[in-house]
């Protein structure tokens, strides 16, 4: 007889003394009765407090893990690629999360979005992160984070539909995200950005320059010989 194929499930949970109860089942691992594996886990809005648990290393299947909209507080774990290495949507937003994103996840080799909007992230962007080239989501606005995109970055414009970095302290210019082609942005209040808004960024949904004054304005350094005298065609 041909082998069953195996089970997935997603589930809505809330962690209690170290195991997972999913309604009235406790569980250690990530069987679940029958043949199936969990795979998504989301716990938006359940109020759950405290660091980002660990707990979760006992789910290795995982291909989806939210947990927006908590009390999360802490700093991002640079445990989470190890112990979920088929991770694809990581979803921390809207918490209280601190410090910088751990140059650990740039190992993430089958990340297709990663969601961290909403908390007090700080520090720059780690180039280890080019390294996520299945990468369409990347949404960190209305952190604190500073310092320009990395230029390895180019590599993510193949893939790439949201490009979501408003918000924060970035500096410099877009350049390095010319060539992704967008369906939903937002750049807004980045007041020390500069330089000419990329196309892909132009016709992509949500795309809005409040609060980002040197946004299709060259930078300081592309002018600094100043101006090229007007030419008189008459």
């Amino acid at each position: 007889m041909p082998a069953r194929a195996a089970q997935t499930a997603s589930y809505y949970f809330t962690p209690k003394n170290g195991n997972v109860a999913i309604g009235s089942l406790a569980i250690r691992d990530d069987n679940i009765p029958g043949d199936g594996l969990v795979t998504h886990i989301h716990m938006s809005l359940t109020g759950v407090e405290g660091p980002p648990f660990q707990e979760i290393c006992l789910f290795p299947h995982v291909k989806e893990w939210d947990m927006k909209v908590c009390n999360l507080n802490g700093t991002l774990p640079d445990w989470v690629p190890s112990c979920l290495p088929v991770i694809e949507e990581y979803d921390l937003s809207r918490n209280q999360l601190t410090g910088t994103i751990p140059a650990a996840y740039g190992i993430f080799n089958r990340m297709n979005q990663f969601k961290m909007q909403g908390n007090k992230l700080t520090g720059t962007l780690p180039p280890e992160m080019s390294n996520l080239t299945k990468l369409e989501w990347f949404r960190v606005f209305d952190n604190q984070l500073e310092g320009t995109i990395p230029p390895s970055y180019s590599r993510l414009n193949p893939r790439l539909t949201q490009v979501s970095i408003g918000g924060n302290k970035f500096s410099g210019n877009l350049y390095t995200l010319a060539t992704a082609q967008l369906q939903s942005t937002n750049i807004t209040y980045l007041p020390s950005m500069c330089g000419m808004v990329p196309a892909g960024f132009l016709f992509a949904n949500g795309f809005d320059l409040a609060g980002s004054p040197g946004l299709g304005l060259p930078c300081p350094e592309e002018v600094q010989h100043g101006w090229p005298e007007p030419v008189d065609d008459f």
